[in-house]
């Protein structure tokens, strides 16, 4: 019967310190990065009710100007050319066509 060697058993080894101390240099930078990620979407949350009552009053105050021209078949273009958007009920974008001599409203530069 042929000898069967049994091979010498490995010692536990730890990676060396260098390495556990980056490793929880990293945990410590990515539990900050969440914190700090958490506090901001905190903040967004806050102002978000005062951001819509603004943007509702600029709407309605553009609106308001609009609605003096004679014209009536064009104050909703006109109040697009201020940022105002209509939409229908389906969700598409309620398109009206310019009045005569009006340029095509182009958005801002991001």
């Amino acid at each position: 019967m042929p000898k069967v060697e049994t091979p010498m058993p490995r010692r536990a080894m730890r990676p060396p310190r260098w390495i556990s101390t980056g490793i929880q240099w990293v945990n410590d930078q990515s539990d900050a990065a969440q914190a700090q990620t958490n506090k901001e979407e905190e903040d967004v949350s806050a102002l978000y009710a005062e951001g819509h009552a603004l943007a509702v009053d600029i709407c309605d105050t553009v609106e308001f100007n609009v609605r003096q021209d004679p014209s009536a078949s064009s104050r909703r273009a006109k109040a697009r050319k201020w940022g105002v958007v209509y939409v229908n009920d389906d969700g598409t974008l309620a398109e009206d066509p310019l009045p005569p001599g009006e340029p095509p409203v182009t958005p801002p530069p991001a």
